[in-house]
This record gives C-alpha cells, sequence and structure tokens, in this order.
C-alpha cells in the first residue's frame, strides 16, 4: 500500500494504491477522510464504489491492468 495526500478545489483527499497479496492485482483507491492508524505496510479490507479503470506500463514492458475506487470505508485487518 502507497499513500500519498493531495489537495483539490476545497478538498483534502488521499490517492492509495492498493497490491493483492498476489503482487499480480493492483487498485487505485481516492479517499476524503483521514486514514488514522493506517500505514503503508498494513494489510486492509477496503470497501468503495467502482468509478473507472485504468492501465499503466510496468518497468519490465508489461500493461498493468488497475480499477480505480471511491473509497467509502478501510479496515486495518492486520
Amino acid at each position: 500500500m502507497q499513500m500519498d495526500s493531495y489537495s483539490a478545489f476545497g478538498y483534502d483527499y488521499n490517492e492509495i494504491l492498493l497490491i493483492d497479496r498476489s503482487g499480480k492485482h493492483v487498485c487505485i483507491v481516492y479517499y476524503l477522510d483521514e486514514l488514522e492508524n493506517i500505514f503503508e505496510s498494513d494489510f486492509v479490507d477496503v470497501y468503495g464504489i467502482p468509478i473507472d479503470t485504468s492501465s499503466y506500463e510496468s518497468k519490465s514492458g508489461k500493461t498493468i491492468k488497475t480499477c480505480i475506487l471511491a473509497g467509502n470505508y478501510f479496515k486495518k485487518v492486520k
């Protein structure tokens, strides 16, 4: 999990890059609230509304497909 914070249009929001345990599936989550007691090394369950898909090229030249969510709820699991 990687997190960055931004401000736009008068709102502060977090952009979180989630990678599943297999390392094969990536999801980008936008979340308006603070993520209290959740850190980059944590495992989380996230609930949200799917808003789009995207893709990018990895360093090895493979195309990585991602889902994009509007996050509603984060739960630390480990």
